[in-house]
C-alpha cells in the first residue's frame, strides 16, 4: 500500500469522525428533571451516544494513522503528544458513551425516580468520574501540544496549527468555575472541529507523496 493512500485513509477517518462527533455535540440535550420524559430522552440519547462513540472512534484511527505517518519526525514530544490526546478523547469524552447507551437505559426504564441522583453520583463521586477528569487534564495538555507540533513539524501545513490554538484557549477557559458550563461543550465541538481541519490538511498533504512505504 502507497503512503499516499495511508495518508488518504488517515485524513477521510479524521474528517468523518470529526463531523460525525462535532454533530453529536451540537445536538446533545441535558437528561430533564422530569423523570416522566426520561425514556424520551434516554432513547433518543442511546442514538446520540452510539454515534458520538462511532465519530470518537474514526478519530482516534485518523489520529493514530497521522501520527504513524509522521512519527520519525515528531520524536519524543510527539509521541507523548500523540497519547496524551489518543487517552485523553478515550477517558474523557468516548467513555461516558458507554454508560449512556449501555446502563443508563435499563435504569431509567427499571428506576427512572432515581436515575438523576444514580446519575449525578456516578459522574462526580465515583472513579469513573475520576477516570473522566484524567480524560479532561490530558485533553487540556495534549491539545496546545499538538499545536505546537504541528507548526515545528513542518510536515502538514502550518494553518492546521490554529484550530488547536483555539481549541487551547477554549479548553483554558472551561477550567473557570465561573465558564465550565458553558465553555466545556464548546471546547468539545470546537476539538473535533479541529481535528477535521487536520484531516484536511493530511489529505490535501497526499497529493505531494509518491514515494510507497516499504
Amino acid at each position: 500500500m502507497s503512503m499516499r493512500i495511508h495518508y488518504c485513509l488517515a485524513g477521510l477517518a479524521l474528517i468523518l469522525g470529526g463531523l460525525t462527533a462535532t454533530i453529536s455535540h451540537l445536538i446533545a440535550t441535558d437528561a430533564p428533571a422530569d423523570p416522566a420524559l426520561l425514556q424520551q430522552y434516554t432513547r433518543s440519547g442511546v442514538s446520540l451516544h452510539l454515534l458520538l462513540f462511532a465519530g470518537g472512534i474514526l478519530v482516534l484511527l485518523g489520529w493514530f494513522g497521522q501520527y504513524a505517518l509522521q512519527s520519525s519526525a515528531s520524536g519524543v514530544i510527539g509521541f507523548v503528544t500523540f497519547l496524551s490526546v489518543f487517552i485523553g478523547i478515550l477517558l474523557g469524552d468516548l467513555l461516558h458513551c458507554v454508560l449512556e447507551f449501555s446502563i443508563l437505559p435499563i435504569l431509567a426504564s427499571s428506576v427512572p425516580y432515581a436515575l438523576p441522583r444514580l446519575e449525578d453520583t456516578c459522574y462526580h463521586l465515583t472513579p469513573f468520574a475520576v477516570l473522566l477528569r484524567i480524560g479532561d487534564l490530558l485533553i487540556l495538555i495534549g491539545v496546545p501540544a499538538t499545536s505546537l507540533s504541528l507548526l515545528r513539524s513542518h510536515i502538514l501545513p502550518r494553518w492546521s496549527a490554529a484550530p488547536f490554538f483555539l481549541t487551547s484557549i477554549l479548553l483554558a477557559m472551561a477550567m473557570l468555575p465561573r465558564f465550565g458550563l458553558s465553555f466545556g461543550a464548546i471546547s468539545l465541538v470546537a476539538l473535533y472541529i479541529s481535528m477535521t481541519v487536520l484531516g484536511m490538511a493530511v489529505m490535501l498533504s497526499a497529493r505531494r507523496v509518491t514515494a510507497p512505504i516499504s
